[in-house]
């Protein structure tokens, strides 16, 4: 869809769900496609789901690619930081 156009293509998962889209994530980045990608879930603390669901180095990986903004969001004040970059906005995808 965004290779296509037209289209603000967005995603939304667990955090510890960023390993199986690895790829695509780096092949977005890498094409510089205008794509926003949320992941939640992203304390240690939770687990309901056991330890296979606890994200430990997940974010720490995303930031490693310096072609992706990265903002890991704890409060309400952050999430307005992390908007403020107006992502919705850019069209060079970076």
């Amino acid at each position: 869809m965004a290779l296509h156009g037209g289209f603000l293509p967005f995603g939304g998962t667990f955090l510890m769900f960023s390993e199986y889209a690895r790829n695509a994530l780096r092949m977005s980045a890498l094409m510089k496609q205008r794509v926003i990608y949320v992941f939640t879930h992203d304390s240690i603390g939770l687990g309901e789901d056991g330890p296979t669901h606890q994200p430990v180095e997940q974010t720490a990986t995303l930031r490693y690619d310096p072609t992706w903004k990265c903002a890991s969001v704890r409060h309400r004040f952050e999430i307005r930081v992390a908007w403020a970059g107006r992502p919705l906005e850019r069209k060079d995808g970076a």
